[in-house]
This record gives structure tokens, sequence and C-alpha cells, in this order.
């Protein structure tokens, strides 16, 4: 979520418009039910995350190589490789999470029993 504030608070500065700052900035610090104003959903700051991440192991994929080659020689014959940042998301990784502490059919059914 700091990453995503800040992100936030980048862009809506070099758009120039005080009120939309303002606006953006209260419902980061004073949104909630009790106040009335409109908190930033939590999805929100994941899915800016995903994105920085992604293009980060990007990056680093580019530069180095290593998740590439890992995965040509773990991939099993005919099969069709998903790209790195899929592989290694961020969003996967909290969907899991998710499931296991909250969890729903597969949860229940599956991992407690």
């Amino acid at each position: 979520m700091g990453s995503f504030f800040i992100a936030e608070m980048d862009r809506l500065i070099a758009h120039g418009k005080l009120e939309n700052l303002e606006r953006r900035f209260t419902s980061f610090w004073g949104g909630s039910k009790q106040t009335g104003i409109k908190p930033v959903h939590v999805n929100d700051g994941l899915r800016h995350f995903e994105g920085v991440d992604a293009n980060y192991v990007r990056y680093l994929d580019e530069k180095y190589r290593v998740f590439t080659s890992l995965f040509e020689a773990l991939r099993k014959k005919g099969a069709e490789p998903q790209p790195i940042e899929q592989t290694l998301s961020a969003m996967k990784n909290y969907d899991f999470l998710s499931e296991i502490s909250h969890p729903n059919g597969l949860g229940v059914q599956f991992i407690y029993p």
C-alpha cells in the first residue's frame, strides 16, 4: 500500500489538480465506513504491486537470464511455458495465502481436514 500511495501521490501531483490530490490523500488516510469517506481497497494496492513486481522480474530476467534458464531446465518437453512474471506472480502468492487464511471450498475440503 505504501508503494501504491507514493505512486498515486506522484501521479496526482504531476496531474496538477489539487482537489484530486486532496481527495485521494483523504481516502488513503481517512477512508472508512465510519467517516463516510470511501477507503482505498487493499486489492488496488495489490494490483499496483503486481505491475511493479512483474516489471522488475522481467527486468532481472532480461538482464541475467537466471529464471529463463532455470525454467527451461525444469520444463517438461512439449509443455507451453508461462511468462516468468506470471510464474512468480505476487497476486498468485496472495491468492494462495488468502485461501489458507480464510478458505473457500478448496481450502475447507482439502487443506484443513
